[in-house]
């Protein structure tokens, strides 16, 4: 059974300085498979009657229900008319992979007869310039149009309620689409890597958008989820180099990973107060990100959340967090301020890590951990409050910010590791 190729963002971390790199978990997506399903399961699950008919340049199959699925074309045709019958008996599919790599098809009329267009019928349909899909079919099927470069219309006749896994993957022409009212699902990769496709309106009846729905669609600018869809999925909007604007629901609960990856335009989103949870990288090289508020209901967050986020001058981290997670805002080089408002326990490595416009921290009394590299690099830090409830320090903490003076108490855990690495030390009480 063939399945769609995932374009999903790998990313990994680099040690200490914090560089994050994005690759593809798959770079075969433009090889050309070429073995094709003669006859296809009904999707009306009658028992097939006969197979590897010939119709013109189609092969199909007869089920003992009297209906007709068109399987493969071999044609070389620009504009096709497909049949509404063959010998009496209505065509009700076009089957899997009907098109598949086809490149010489440009326009394919569908009769009102076509009630259900299987996985990737029209996948790698290079030349295809517009589609209409009829009032019949409901769903659009995973990987339908993937890899159609050259379409640039696609018209839903009917009460269209999902929009299945890849659908218009990589159809790099499609500028515009209008989503009808009836979809309730938009899946993965749905529109990943549509890069031409600079407007969008998702209606308010969509319930969920999947991982990477809108992954490298770089030429958005902005976007407004659907009251009902509170989560936002994993890399759905990775690289969108364009995306300057995003207004989350207002009952948003979790931010996934790489959620904005690399949407270096994105200046201006809220995150609701009811978000519980934002995923490792879900900000990382947001680069014109100038401010951010964390409410206190988060209590995760994960590693790089907003890593050489280059513009962002404050930020807090919310009373339900425990754990600041390693590289949180490594490499934010403009931010001058950090407030904690819980009881951070935790401290993890690189955390801050060449934030070098902070002047002055002061880490919370429950503090206990501080990882490697937490504060190094830090080149504009002068003075930084540790308290005595810290009872372990990994190496290098302040390695290289060398203006610092450490404020704590004589004979603490943070006293004895300052003075025994030379640093300025302040004592309090």
């Amino acid at each position: 059974m063939r399945k769609f190729i995932k374009a999903a963002s790998l990313l990994l971390a680099v040690i200490m300085l914090m560089t994050a790199t994005v690759s593809c978990a798959d770079g075969s997506e433009g090889e050309e498979d070429t073995t094709y399903y003669s006859a296809p399961e009904n999707p009306l699950g009658a028992e097939l009657e006969s197979s590897n008919l010939k119709y013109g340049d189609f092969t199909y199959s007869v089920y003992k229900d009297g209906n007709i699925s068109l399987n493969n074309y071999s044609g070389k045709e620009e504009n096709i008319v497909l049949p509404s019958e063959i010998d009496g008996k209505p065509v009700v599919s076009i089957g899997e992979a009907c098109f598949y790599f086809v490149t010489t098809v440009k326009t394919v009329e569908i009769p009102e007869s076509i009630k259900y267009i299987e996985r990737y019928a029209f996948r790698g349909a290079s030349a295809l310039q517009e589609i209409t899909v009829p009032a019949e079919n409901t769903v659009i099927s995973e990987g339908t149009f993937s890899e159609c470069s050259a379409l640039t219309r696609v018209t839903f006749e009917g009460d269209v309620t999902t929009i299945g896994e890849g659908a218009f993957y990589m159809c790099t022409s499609l500028k515009e689409i209008d989503i009808p009212e009836t979809v309730t699902t938009i899946s993965g990769h749905a529109f990943s890597n549509c890069t031409a496709l600079k407007s969008v309106t998702i209606p308010e009846s969509v319930e969920s958008i999947g991982d990477n729905a809108f992954d490298t669609c770089s030429a958005i600018t902005e976007f407004t989820f659907p009251e009902k869809v509170t989560t936002v999925g994993n890399a759905i909007f990775n690289a969108c180099a364009s995306l300057e604007k995003v207004t989350l629901a207002s009952k948003t609960r979790k931010i996934g990973a790489v959620a904005f990856y690399e949407c270096k335009k994105l200046k201006d989103i809220v995150i609701p107060e009811t978000v519980t949870s934002v995923g490792e990288y879900a900000f990382a090289f947001c680069e014109a990100l100038e401010e951010i508020y964390l409410p206190d209901k988060i209590s995760v967050l994960g590693g790089y959340t907003f890593a050489n986020c280059v513009s962002l001058k404050n930020a807090n981290i919310p009373a339900g967090v425990n754990v600041v997670p390693a590289c949180m805002f490594a490499k934010c080089t403009s931010l001058e301020a950090i407030e904690f408002h819980g009881a951070v326990t935790d401290i993890d490595e690189n955390a801050f890590n060449e934030c070098t416009a902070i002047k002055s921290i002061t880490l919370p009394d429950s503090l206990d951990y501080i990882g490697k590299y937490a504060f190094a690099n830090m080149t504009a830090l002068e003075s930084a409050f540790v308290p005595a409830s810290v009872t372990m320090v990994d190496e290098g903490i302040f390695a290289a910010s060398d203006k610092v003076t450490v404020k704590c108490v004589k004979d603490s855990v943070i006293y004895d590791y300052a003075t025994a690495n030379s640093m300025k030390v302040e004592v309090v009480e």
